[in-house]
């Protein structure tokens, strides 16, 4: 009913309330962290991020959502431990090697980035922030035919036209 008439403090005092008489309840926990995240406060958010990642660390999605917020307010090594696990621990999801690589190129470490970027290229090549994001990484190591031919490659992989334009954009800025 709060959710339909739209009184969001309503539906966060209602779920807060509910988190204290059981706090091991992800679900709670779970949309505490949305309701804070859509208002933009992330330090009322990360509790509630933990507590889900906790209380069903099976859950990936949860584990990932909690290192994509974590990188967003500069916890990078834990972000990066995360990720990691979840990629050792089977994850496919080409997310995580898109996180790793911001993870860093945030750092710094933009051999390691252009690894984690090619993996999203390989494993989604029809995402086009992968090859943004990896002829990124190559301009940063300046092999800059490499990065000339990745965004020749993003080109034959997508189809779409507003992304077609970003690509060629890049391409001539790499020209």
């Amino acid at each position: 009913i709060y959710q339909r008439s739209n009184q969001a403090d309503s539906i966060e005092a209602l779920l807060s309330a509910a988190s204290t008489y059981q706090p091991d309840n992800a679900f709670l926990h779970r949309e505490l962290s949305r309701i804070y995240l859509e208002k933009d406060s992330v330090a009322l958010a990360l509790p509630h991020l933990w507590a889900a990642a906790r209380l069903e660390p099976a859950d990936y999605t949860a584990q990932r959502r909690l290192a994509i917020v974590l990188i967003a307010s500069d916890s990078l090594d834990v972000a990066d431990s995360i990720l990691t696990l979840l990629t050792q621990s089977g994850d496919p999801e080409p997310a995580n090697h898109f996180y790793l690589g911001r993870v860093a190129a945030l750092k710094g470490d933009f051999y390691r980035a252009r690894d984690e970027f090619r993996m999203v290229t390989e494993r989604a090549p029809t995402i086009p922030d992968g090859w943004l994001s990896l002829s990124f990484a190559y301009r940063q190591l300046k092999e800059h035919e490499d990065e000339i031919e990745t965004l020749r490659d993003a080109l034959i992989n997508i189809k779409d036209e507003n992304y077609a334009v970003q690509l060629y954009f890049a391409l001539g800025a790499a020209f």
